[in-house]
C-alpha cells in the first residue's frame, strides 16, 4: 500500500462519502460530480491499493482501510478550530487586546492592581474584565472568551483541558453586620449559619460540604458540582458589602478586604472554629498547550508583583 502524496481533499472525500453513504450526496456536499468523484475514489483505492467502500443494499459502507481517513479528518477538523481560536487571540493581541475573567474576591485582592499597574506600563494595551455572576470563570477561558482567568483553582487542577498557577491562598471567614443575631462572643455553629441567605457569587464544594447537603436559607445546593447557588447572587465586593450591611445576610470574605468597615464597627468578622476550611486558593487559569502569549506573561508578572506587595 502506498500512501504518498495523500492530500487533505482525499480525506475529506472519504469522510464525505462514509458519512452520505451515496455517491451522489457526497459529491453535492464536495461541490463535485457525481462522475468526477467516482473516478476521485477509484484512483484513491487504485493509489492504495485496496478496497475503501464496500457496496451494499443500505448504501455504501467503509471498509477498514477507511477507519485511519475518518480518525484523522476528525482530529484535523479539532485542529482546524483550535486553529481558528489561536489566530483570533493572536489578532487580539496584535491589536492590543487582553480580556481576563475573574472572581470578586481575587478581583479585590490581586486584579484591579495589577490591571492598573498594566495600563499604565502598556498604554496600547486593550484590557477586558469578564466578572460574571452567571458563569464561572473556567468557561470563559475554555470558550475563548477570555485569555486568562485569575479564580479559586482547588477543584481545576485534574480538568486536563485548562492549566493551572497558583498565586496565593486567601483565608476567609463569614461576615455578618454588626448586631446581627450571629453577632456574639463565639464561633456560629454550622446549624447557626444555614438559617441565614448567603449574599456573592457561587460557593464553592469545598466551603459547603460542613452542611451535609442541606444549606438550609444559604441558597440552594446545584445538583451536579455541590457548589452553592446563593440565596442572593451578586459578583461586586461592594454590592456584597451593602446587603449584608443592611439585613440579616452573610457571605464568606477575606477579613483584609474589609479592614475599614470591621475598624469602624460596621461589619464583623466571624470565628472559624466549626469552618476550617474557609480559604481561596487564588491562580491563573489558561488553555493546556497553548503558546505563550506575550501579553499573558506581561499580566503574569502585574500579578505577582502586587501579590509580593501584599505579602509585605
Amino acid at each position: 500500500m502506498s500512501s504518498k502524496n495523500l492530500k487533505f481533499r482525499q480525506i475529506e472525500l472519504v469522510e464525505a462519502i462514509a458519512t452520505q453513504k451515496n455517491i451522489s450526496r457526497a459529491a453535492n456536499n464536495l461541490n463535485m460530480t457525481q462522475p468526477g468523484l467516482t473516478r476521485a475514489l477509484q484512483g484513491l483505492e487504485a493509489q492504495l491499493g485496496v478496497k475503501l467502500f464496500d457496496r451494499l443494499p443500505g448504501g455504501l459502507s467503509p471498509t477498514v482501510f477507511a477507519e485511519p481517513f475518518l480518525q484523522r479528518s476528525a482530529r484535523i477538523r479539532r485542529e482546524i478550530e483550535q486553529t481558528k481560536l489561536e489566530l483570533r487571540r493572536l489578532k487580539r493581541f496584535s491589536v492590543g487586546e487582553l480580556v481576563i475573567s475573574s472572581g470578586v474576591m481575587a478581583a479585590e485582592t490581586w486584579l484591579h492592581k495589577a490591571i492598573s499597574k498594566l495600563s499604565r506600563r502598556y498604554p496600547a494595551i486593550r484590557v477586558t474584565l469578564n466578572q460574571s455572576t452567571a458563569e464561572p470563570t473556567p468557561d470563559y477561558v475554555l470558550g475563548g472568551r477570555a485569555d486568562i482567568g485569575l479564580t479559586e483553582i482547588g477543584d481545576l487542577r485534574s480538568n486536563p483541558l485548562l492549566e493551572t498557577e497558583f498565586v496565593g491562598r486567601l483565608e476567609c471567614h463569614f461576615v455578618c453586620r454588626a448586631g446581627h443575631p450571629l453577632d456574639h462572643d463565639r464561633d456560629p455553629t454550622i446549624e447557626e449559619l444555614r438559617r441565614y441567605p448567603f449574599a456573592g457569587r457561587v460557593g464553592i464544594q469545598r466551603h459547603m460540604a460542613v452542611f451535609n447537603g442541606d444549606p438550609g436559607e444559604l441558597g440552594l445546593f446545584e445538583s451536579n458540582s455541590g457548589d452553592l447557588l446563593p440565596a442572593i447572587t451578586i459578583s461586586t465586593l461592594s454590592g456584597i458589602i451593602q446587603i449584608i450591611r443592611d439585613n440579616n445576610a452573610i457571605s464568606i470574605i477575606p477579613p483584609d478586604l474589609i479592614k475599614r468597615e470591621i475598624d469602624d464597627g460596621t461589619l464583623v468578622s466571624l470565628g472559624r472554629a466549626h469552618t476550617p476550611d474557609l480559604f481561596h486558593e487564588i491562580g491563573f487559569v489558561t488553555l493546556k498547550g497553548r503558546p505563550t502569549n506575550p501579553a499573558l506573561t506581561v499580566f503574569k508578572e502585574m500579578v505577582r508583583q502586587v501579590d509580593l506587595g501584599r505579602q509585605k
